[in-house]
């Protein structure tokens, strides 16, 4: 009766971190979105002048909309494994971590076959 105490607090601690780590993946992907998005202005961007105030917009062409799309939208399931590996997979034991690895992995294929 005793161990079963103090299991519960260690297994509280795991969905915790797999919490955190999730959330750690989500914030990635975000640093993720607003580098796609600064890139965009940087190489994209479009400066106009209208009544002395200057308005920059990202012109993208249509050829490449769906490979912006694909790039933030598509990366965000392997960005909220990525940092839920990145925090969980230390105190997780054999059989999670490896689930966790095999999810990236298979959200890593599915990223690459749809782009081909």
């Amino acid at each position: 009766m005793v161990q079963q105490e103090r299991a519960k607090p260690q297994e509280l601690m795991k969905i915790i971190r797999a919490i955190i780590g999730t959330i750690f993946g989500l914030i990635l992907y975000y640093l993720w979105v607003f580098l796609l998005i600064r890139l965009q202005f940087v190489f994209f961007s479009e400066k106009t002048i209208i009544l002395g105030d200057e308005i920059i917009k990202a012109n993208i062409p249509e050829q490449y909309l769906q490979i912006i799309q694909w790039l933030s939208i598509g990366l965000l399931p392997f960005f909220l494994m990525a940092g839920r590996y990145l925090l969980y997979s230390k105190a997780a034991g054999g059989i999670e971590k490896t689930r966790d690895v095999v999810a990236i992995k298979s959200i890593s294929i599915l990223m690459f076959t749809q782009s081909i």
